[in-house]
């Protein structure tokens, strides 16, 4: 049985603990969590040094008579004295995909590190829980079986190499490994590349059949990222508007794939330092990163990196739950759902990651057994072309002219002869 919480959020009902950020309304007495109330970090701390009432946006609610709508609605609504309907005001979101992001948010509510099993223990890496992510743990043998296509398919390899220098030929050794004549990476996302500020690689970080990297060094002693674009994309760019960046504790990089008859892809790679606080990533970086993102209208995004949040915690940590909240209001979801950092006491974590804003049921999502970085393993994700359908070209399809199914047409009791010519003989109990 369930304990009622002692100190419920008036928002979400959840217990506000001690270590919990939250204000209490003037009005109703009430606790609500900072993310509740629509609050960023900066604004929370200048309101617990002032003295002045405070009001919840559920009181607001009550007594202000437009504070339920948004930007979109109100501007209309002020200037043009009109008002529109949820679906006009609101970015569409389709029954399925809020179908997904719901099971999604179970999945990462109810799993926990303590019932997945180390993915080199044994071949059985199954969740109680059904997965709503075509996501699993691959071999070789497991990733060649699977005769992925280039053709067919967007690809994205992520990477936390804990160095570039000192495993680029581990690396190499993994593409030649898991690529082959129908087969390639488009993206090779590289987190923790630990290439310094002002100080040049002092080994060869290319890679075969990918153009030289575009890097941003770290200032510290870990960290820096790393980006591989395949040579068959030779139409892309840097979005260097789109990196957040702050000296010490976060690099990122992004590109954007220019594409002649479909939408432009936009990719990049994060890395958050464990020194930056997750309060802090969330809501002077990720938040206004994702508020840029939305107005990239019509272009399919993925965000690759190590971000050093557990997603196996959002069920018990506010901060971590705050992240993916932040993510998903974009439509943005975690394609690798399985441990991709194996420790040695056993406590796996899901901190790599690579979010899109892509919704397709068939994409698949994986983590290879390919342990030389520090415990991280090489997570990739394969996206379909939005071309390929799942149908042969060619289609026996047979149609009755129903025309001719007219009590006046002077062919009727012809057709109804034929018509029950070819039903006679079909088996029922059969599906056709």
């Amino acid at each position: 049985m369930s304990r009622t919480p002692e100190f419920p959020c008036s928002s979400c009902d959840k217990n506000v603990n001690n270590n919990h950020k939250a204000l209490q309304c003037d009005i109703c007495n009430q606790w609500i969590h900072l993310r509740c109330n629509y609050l960023d970090l900066t604004e929370y701390n200048r309101l617990k040094k002032c003295s002045l009432d405070w009001f919840c946006t559920n009181c607001l609610k009550e007594i202000l008579p437009f504070q339920k709508l948004t930007t979109n609605e109100l501007i209309p609504l002020t200037t043009k004295g009109i008002t529109l309907t949820e679906a006009q005001a609101s970015h569409h979101i389709s029954p399925q995909l809020q179908t997904h992001l719901n099971n999604l948010s179970k999945f990462l509510n109810d799993n926990s590190s303590n019932n997945t099993e180390d993915a080199e223990d044994n071949g059985n890496h199954d969740n109680d829980l059904v997965n709503p992510i075509n996501c699993k743990y691959y071999d070789y043998d497991e990733f060649g079986a699977a005769k992925f296509s280039s053709s067919k398919s967007f690809s994205i390899l992520h990477y936390n190499i804990h160095s570039i220098q000192k495993h680029i030929e581990s690396l190499r050794t993994l593409l030649l490994m898991l690529e082959s004549d129908k087969f390639e990476f488009d993206i090779i996302a590289i987190s923790e590349s630990k290439i310094l500020k002002n100080n040049a690689p002092q080994v060869d970080i290319k890679i075969q059949n990918y153009h030289n990297p575009i890097s941003i060094p770290t200032e510290a002693n870990k960290g820096g990222v790393l980006l591989y674009v395949n040579k068959r994309h030779q139409n892309f760019k840097p979005r260097n508007d789109l990196n957040v960046y702050a000296p010490k504790k976060l690099e990122s990089a992004f590109i954007e794939i220019i594409n002649n008859k479909t939408k432009n892809d936009i990719i990049g790679v994060i890395y958050r330092h464990p020194s930056m606080e997750l309060d802090t990533f969330n809501e002077e970086h990720l938040r206004p990163f994702m508020q840029k993102i939305s107005l990239e209208k019509n272009k399919n995004t993925c965000i690759a990196g190590d971000f050093n949040v557990n997603l196996l915690n959002v069920s018990s940590h506010e901060q971590s739950s705050e992240f993916i909240d932040i993510l998903t209001s974009e439509y943005f979801s975690p394609t690798i759902t399985l441990p991709t950092k194996l420790n040695s006491s056993g406590n796996d974590t899901l901190i790599d990651n690579i979010y899109s804003n892509i919704f397709n049921p068939d994409i698949i999502s994986g983590n290879i057994t390919f342990n030389v970085s520090d415990g991280h393993l090489p997570s990739f994700t394969i996206f379909p072309k939005s071309n390929q359908n799942h149908l042969p070209k060619k289609h026996n399809i047979y149609k009755h002219n129903t025309t001719k199914f007219n009590p006046n047409h002077p062919d009727f009791q012809v057709s109804k002869f034929e018509m029950s010519q070819e039903i006679q003989p079909l088996d029922w109990g059969k599906n056709h």
